[in-house]
């Protein structure tokens, strides 16, 4: 399993530093988990950084960490006190230097997977903080509901009423966008299919 588990590079001395032995003290070993998974999860965003400022995205996070709303004010106000500035909280927007410099010393050319710029534009697109930004934006207009069939609850896609690939002026215009359950969504494009290829 070991190998299948993306590397992320952190201090292995990291527990033995004294902002960290603060974080256990105060938090115990349960809190330095809680760290570093803010940590990946700010490493996994294309810009690396955690925009908390909706209820729903700062909820999402406490329910990743395995805290409530207020939980999770306490456990970031504590790592963004000056004296222990594990983080940088300003606006409801969470940083980590340590994790903006991995990101970014680890982008591109630098990357260990690199080959050449062949990423296709199709996915750089859909990992971007502004295609998130739509996606959610979608999802918050039509009230995290599929608009197929009026399911609630369900794992949700945001589908483009006009082609990704055929309309890219329309790809973060919110009237291009409907939200989908999975199960409607796939649906659709089989539909789709079915029409193109008779």
């Amino acid at each position: 399993m070991k190998n299948d588990l993306p590397y992320f590079s952190h201090n292995n001395n990291a527990r033995r530093h004294p902002k960290m032995k603060a974080l256990i003290a105060e938090f115990g070993f349960e809190g330095y988990g809680r760290f570093w998974a803010l940590c990946e999860r700010i490493a996994e965003d294309f810009d690396a950084y955690l925009d908390i400022s909706k209820k729903v995205n700062k909820l999402d996070l406490a329910g990743e960490l395995g805290l409530d709303g207020s939980g999770l004010d306490t456990f970031l106000s504590f790592l963004a006190d000056p004296e222990i500035d594990l983080i940088n909280l300003e606006d409801d927007i969470i940083t980590i230097d340590m994790v903006n410099r991995y990101v970014h010393s680890h982008r591109g050319e630098k990357h260990w997977n690199w080959k050449g710029g062949i990423t296709p534009e199709n996915q750089t697109e859909r990992s971007s903080n502004r295609y998130k930004k739509w996606v959610e934006a979608i999802f918050v207009r039509d009230n995290y509901t599929c608009r197929s069939c009026n399911k609630r609850g369900r794992k949700l896609n945001a589908h483009h009423i006009k082609a990704f690939a055929k309309h890219p002026e329309l790809r973060l215009e919110i009237t291009n966008g409907i939200t989908l359950c999975v199960d409607c969504h796939r649906a659709l494009h089989r539909r789709c299919r079915r029409e193109s290829y008779g």
